[in-house]
């Protein structure tokens, strides 16, 4: 969901892409991951899951993770790559010049097999980062 709703709401601005800690090479999207982006114009049928790779990281400007377990597995096992995985409310701060530490930071939940109202929820919030994220004019 994060790499369409970046390209959705970012344009090319972003090259987004899609890996997971725990994904299995080919899985399709959650059915529903693929009602919430529907409501958003969204289709996600075609999505292959892939999990992250070295090559991934290596090649990633930034990483950005759902939730601290995440940050932290990914900081883990990508040593090197540490300084570059952020939570999405840190990179929103990272973009905007942010430097108080006034602007609490923030997980979104990982919507993987919750109900539907979760992954409505993650995608909002996803949503609404990325949409102020778009008016620091920083990307690109």
């Amino acid at each position: 969901m994060a790499a369409a709703l970046a390209a959705q709401v970012l344009g090319p601005a972003v090259i987004a892409q899609s890996a997971g800690l725990h994904a299995r090479e080919g899985d399709r999207a959650s059915p529903h991951a693929v009602t919430v982006m529907d409501r958003r114009g969204i289709d996600l049928r075609s999505h292959k899951a892939r999990p992250l790779t070295e090559g991934l990281i290596a090649n990633a400007g930034q990483i950005v993770a759902m939730t601290v377990r995440h940050k932290q597995s990914v900081q883990r096992l990508y040593p090197e790559h540490q300084a570059k995985v952020y939570l999405w409310s840190e990179w929103e701060k990272l973009l905007a010049g942010e430097t108080s530490g006034k602007t609490p930071i923030t997980e979104i939940a990982d919507p993987w097999g919750g109900p539907l109202e979760l992954y409505e929820y993650c995608a909002a919030a996803m949503e609404e980062i990325l949409r102020r994220v778009k008016t620091f004019g920083k990307l690109g």
